[in-house]
């Protein structure tokens, strides 16, 4: 222990703890803050940018005023009302869907009815009023045409069905070669319809439209046989043409001598053309340029070589060959012609159109 009574070897029991707190607080610069004193942020280092300060937080919303017992009770007693309105709307709604169906269902099936109405006003006056053209007897509906042609040929079949008389036989053979002339006319006419014109647009009555379109077939397949028949008539008038005329048919023929075994004979080349107009004088007569029946080459022959034979009794004998195997032909063909006549039938399809056509029109916004 050291004499100086100088020394302090450490705190005196009689200095207060304060008083070195205080004291320590002045050696390290450390300056006391009042309670009210702000505490200011602690410096940045050198360079470094000073702290922001935190956005101050936003306000926050005022509560709702509390929903009172009064106003619960009211929301209560409303609910079952709202209810109620809710499936009232949504039967109404059914109901009003329900309506528009069924009256849009019974308008578009009355403007179908209608459709069907006109259409066949419309098939009624196509059949009625369509015309041929203007050949022979005039300008007539072509319903007329076909009716006439199917009577005509239904009076000409039981004729020639009379086979046991052979009085009956040559009349109605008579009158079947008539009824050949009237079938190329029929033919000329064109006396049948167009599905197309029938139906230029929609089909509304099916049912009756396979009828309709039956019916044009059944025309139109009586027209296609009565043509192949007026072609076999054709043929015929082309093969009896001979017989129909008194005056003869010619032919020219040249006549060559050749030897044949030792014999002389005669030789012709039937001629197909002779050059008339042109004729050549020779001693004793003419030459004219002609060329021969077949492949062969033209040359010149004097009058005094050529023979004009009349051909038409040979011509007709095999006319008469011909025609007999050609009016049995045309003969069948008349059998297969009336089955087809007897399937032409329009007062049944008439009779349909018109009841059909004779309703009233049905009132609809279509």
């Amino acid at each position: 222990m050291s004499d100086d009574p100088t020394r302090n070897d450490g705190p005196q029991a009689s200095d207060s703890p304060d008083r070195s707190i205080e004291d320590l607080k002045a050696k390290l610069g450390i300056k006391a803050r009042k309670a009210d004193e702000p505490v200011a942020p602690p410096a940045s280092a050198a360079g470094a940018p000073a702290a922001q300060t935190p956005p101050a937080s936003p306000r926050p919303r005022p509560a709702p005023p509390p929903i009172t017992e009064a106003e619960l009770a009211e929301v209560h007693a409303a609910a079952p009302a709202n209810r109620m309105f809710k499936w009232v709307a949504i039967a109404v709604g059914g109901v009003a869907l329900v309506f528009g169906v069924l009256t849009g269902g019974m308008l578009k099936s009355r403007a179908l009815e209608n459709s069907k109405t006109r259409e066949a006003r419309h098939l009624i006056e196509f059949f009625t009023e369509t015309r041929v053209a203007q050949i022979g007897e005039g300008n007539e509906p072509v319903l007329n045409v076909v009716e006439g042609h199917i009577a005509d040929l239904s009076r000409v079949f039981e004729a020639m069905s009379q086979v046991d008389d052979p009085q009956a036989r040559a009349e109605a053979e008579k009158e079947f070669l008539a009824f050949l002339k009237r079938a190329q006319t029929y033919r000329d006419r064109k006396a049948f319809f167009l599905v197309e014109q029938a139906f230029p647009g929609v089909i509304f009555n099916g049912a009756l439209a396979a009828r309709v379109v039956v019916f044009i077939n059944q025309v139109k397949q009586l027209y296609d046989d009565t043509v192949l028949l007026a072609l076999e008539a054709d043929t015929l008038d082309r093969v009896t043409e001979l017989e129909e005329r008194q005056a003869g048919q010619n032919q020219i023929i040249h006549v060559r001598p050749i030897d044949k075994d030792g014999f002389k004979w005669l030789q012709g080349t039937w001629i197909s053309r002779i050059d008339l107009e042109n004729p050549r004088p020779t001693n004793g007569g003419m030459s004219y340029a002609m060329l021969p029946v077949g492949a062969g080459e033209g040359f010149v022959a004097s009058t005094t070589e050529l023979v004009e034979i009349d051909v038409s009794p040979i011509a007709r004998d095999k006319s008469m060959r011909y025609r007999a195997a050609i009016f049995d032909r045309v003969r069948a063909r008349l059998g297969s012609l009336k089955m087809v006549a007897d399937q032409v039938e329009f007062e049944k399809l008439k009779a349909d159109l018109q009841r059909v056509a004779n309703r009233g029109t049905f009132v609809t916004i279509f």
